[in-house]
């Protein structure tokens, strides 16, 4: 159960400044933005360090008050960030988002290209810095950034295989970054590196062509790549994995949604600690739910505020006694 190693996992990804609209405001309407840390990879590392793992962010960021700040934040989280590459010049990306209530929609808009982030190199990188790492996270959102991203990626793979660490991989698919035939080509260069391999319904359906039941789901895409372990997550529904040749199946929480932003990496912070610590799957699909649930109730931030206690209260006992009656409550495990 326990590793020598003191890191327990590492994700390498882009970070991104975002500046919110505040609570009843639209980007339209707003005089001030609010400025938050933001980036798939971030919100897992932040995760898994508040559910307990020590955790470390690769990445590269501008040496500007920008790029110390958002360091300093993910400080403040408990993640490493001796990762970190410098960049003398360019720009941070950025993530404009507002806040949607019922029946207006969240909303969200990208000024990201040509950041820092997006340009980074496997030459960038020290990846002796992943012999002391026990596993690695990998997203699809930084292999879309560009082709040097997509190089860095595989490269992370296999400096990750070669050191002994196991690999997961999130598809998270952005349409506005790359096509689902880009994706689907680049996990089959990236396939062989990856023990977990994490896909929601839509993404099975548009990227890998595969419908279904989850079940069926789950039975295609093992067929296919023969993963370790392969997840879907089925947003209120909860989320199914196929591993050892069994299939685990696990239903969402009641939750009064405030904020659906990082909900699907909460949900990856929760399965990955709980599945490093005590290799249950079913376990740590049943954390990985709760997570993401959790981190909706949350305003504050776009990265998980929970704590380990929290998600853990919820995997036994469900909602608190004293849940709201007459609200707009809903079943999530994952919304992505």
């Amino acid at each position: 159960m326990g590793s020598t190693r003191p890191v327990a996992v590492a994700a390498l990804g882009e970070a991104l400044l975002v500046l919110r609209a505040p609570e009843g405001h639209t980007l339209e309407s707003a005089n001030n933005l609010e400025i938050l840390l933001g980036g798939a990879e971030c919100n897992v590392t932040i995760g898994c360090a508040r559910m307990g793992l020590s955790s470390l962010w690769i990445g590269k960021l501008p040496n500007d008050p920008i790029g110390w700040s958002l360091v300093r934040r993910l400080r403040a989280e408990g993640v490493d960030t001796s990762g970190v590459v410098w960049a003398e010049t360019g720009r941070i990306g950025i993530m404009f988002t507002e806040i949607g209530v019922y029946p207006r929609p969240s909303r969200v808009i990208y000024d990201r290209q040509m950041s820092v982030g997006s340009t980074i190199r496997p030459e960038d990188v020290d990846w002796s810095i992943l012999r002391r790492v026990r596993h690695v996270h990998l997203t699809g959102v930084t292999a879309a950034l560009s082709e040097s991203a997509r190089r860095t990626v595989v490269r992370c793979a296999q400096e990750a295989r070669a050191a002994g660490a196991t690999v997961s991989y999130d598809v998270n698919h952005r349409a506005k970054l790359w096509s689902s035939d880009e994706a689907r080509a680049f996990y089959e260069l990236l396939s062989p590196y990856v023990d977990i391999l994490l896909v929601n319904t839509d993404e099975a359906r548009l990227v890998f062509g595969v419908g279904g039941s989850p079940n069926e789901m789950l039975a295609a895409l093992y067929e296919r790549w023969q993963r370790p372990i392969t997840i879907v997550t089925l947003g209120e529904r909860g989320a199914a994995a196929l591993a050892n040749g069994e299939v685990y199946r696990v239903p969402g929480f009641v939750v009064e949604r405030v904020n659906r932003f990082g909900a699907g990496d909460a949900f990856v912070a929760g399965f990955l600690s709980r599945y490093l610590t005590f290799r249950d799957v079913e376990d740590a699909l049943r954390h990985g739910s709760a997570a993401a649930a959790l981190k909706m109730t949350f305003g504050a931030a776009n990265h998980p505020m929970f704590r380990a206690d929290q998600v853990t209260h919820l995997v036994r006992f469900g909602g608190t006694q004293d849940e709201p009656q007459g609200t707009q409550a809903r079943s999530y495990a994952v919304e992505r």
